[in-house]
């Protein structure tokens, strides 16, 4: 694994660790409308996102350069219709069946890169995904209901949202940490017109959607979109499923929710799927399929400093 790499999986692999207890913050708001959690993380992520890149030259910077991009617009529509078709997932069927159907996102996001990128998935990365999909399987055993074909198409829709997000971040080789924020923008404004009731009736719940949404959602999707400049789509999917896996630990320590035998075997399951996925990049000899972007900016390195057209926010 290249340098680009490594600093890929570490931005990707702290901002799924922070992304975890986003499940557990949204529990602690409590029962409210789940279009009520999706507009104020959305409003309240790009508000917070915003807000610090404008405390910053070079934010303004990013902030600037990004409004600009095409591509950017695209990563983050399809950002925020990944958020808008997994609540509504949500809602018509089962939460086990719908985490099941997303941890399929790696396999999309291969799929994706393939055809629109022309990167091929190394094989031992395959063979992590298909393992790790048996994990999650192993985690909502027992959990998963009836075929329920709305409910279980919009989890499909909602993983293929977040892979072409990815897949097309990926593309443009931009800095891409504000795209996640502008996609909670739209799917804020999406959401709007169908709130019964904009605001929460208790200041607790005031208190749980602020940390959550003005501060854990901005740092975690900003890291993962920024990781999305050096790692390959399918990697970064993958990693992802640490999050399905942190999310019911963080509850079970703070909510005393035990997870279940399954469960605990399956999360085994997927972190030895990933620890291998991981070994087997960092084994390889030579530049990395996912890792072409590196070479790419070393020969142009010249013009690109001669001509001053690149602009992005290291």
């Amino acid at each position: 694994m290249s340098g680009d790499g490594k600093r890929g999986v570490v931005y990707a692999g702290f901002g799924v660790l922070i992304l975890s207890v986003d499940t557990l913050l949204v529990r602690l708001v409590g029962p409210v409308d789940p279009f009520q959690i999706v507009f104020w993380r959305g409003a309240l992520m790009f508000a917070a996102s915003v807000a610090a890149c404008s405390c910053f030259a070079r934010g303004r910077t990013l902030l600037a350069s990004s409004i600009k991009q095409g591509l950017f617009w695209m990563a983050s529509l399809c950002y925020g219709t990944a958020s808008l078709f997994f609540v509504y997932a949500l809602r018509l069927t089962d939460a086990a069946s719908v985490l099941f159907i997303i941890s399929a996102a790696p396999l999309f996001a291969a799929l994706l890169s393939r055809i629109v990128l022309n990167e091929q998935t190394p094989a031992p990365t395959w063979l992590a995904m298909l393992v790790a999909l048996g994990g999650v399987g192993l985690v909502q055993h027992g959990s998963i209901s009836e075929l329920q074909t709305s409910g279980n198409a919009m989890a499909v829709a909602s993983a293929l949202a977040m892979s072409a997000a990815f897949v097309v971040s990926r593309k443009s080789e931009a800095n891409m940490t504000l795209a996640p924020a502008a996609g909670g923008l739209l799917s804020a404004c999406a959401v709007l017109p169908l709130l019964d009731r904009v605001a929460f009736a208790e200041a607790s719940q005031w208190h749980w959607m602020g940390i959550e949404a003005a501060v854990v959602v901005p740092i975690a999707f900003g890291l993962i979109g920024l990781s999305t400049r050096f790692l390959a789509a399918p990697q970064l999917s993958l990693l992802l499923l640490l999050e399905t896996l942190l999310g019911p630990v963080w509850i079970w320590l703070v909510l005393d929710e035990r997870p279940s035998a399954f469960g605990l075997i399956g999360g085994a399951v997927v972190l030895l799927a990933l620890a291998f996925n991981l070994f087997m990049l960092a084994s390889r000899s030579g530049p990395a399929p996912q890792d072409r972007r590196a070479a790419q900016d070393s020969s142009q390195g010249a013009a690109v400093q001669v001509g001053g057209a690149r602009q992005d926010c290291d």
